[in-house]
């Protein structure tokens, strides 16, 4: 009877939110973030996937502050992440923290 040869499973290290730093603005609100902030933290090894984060998460701020208004919630202008001032824009869109949940909630079929 042989022995089955087993290897322990290879530890994938997972991918820190301080990684992001840059993305993550100072001086939110309580109970708000950024889509950059919020994704970052939240989802970090998707984020470390994306070729472009910023553009990529820049397309979802329409839907957000629609969101936000039709929960009655609102949106609260902060001082952008470096990563953006970096790029110019000097402030961006916080959103209340359930808005941001509910719209990057996993889909369940």
């Amino acid at each position: 009877m042989r022995k089955k040869i087993t290897k322990s499973p290879q530890r994938v290290q997972p991918v820190s939110p301080r990684k992001f730093n840059h993305l993550q603005s100072l001086g939110v609100p309580v109970q708000y973030d950024t889509v950059y902030g919020y994704f970052s933290r939240r989802f970090p090894d998707v984020f470390d996937r994306l070729d472009d984060p910023i553009t990529y998460l820049g397309n979802d701020i329409e839907a957000l502050v629609i969101r936000s208004f039709d929960m009655g919630r609102i949106c609260k202008i902060v001082e952008a992440p470096k990563a953006l001032r970096e790029r110019g824009v000097e402030r961006v869109l916080a959103f209340p923290h359930v808005v941001l949940v509910r719209h990057y909630r996993p889909r369940t079929e």
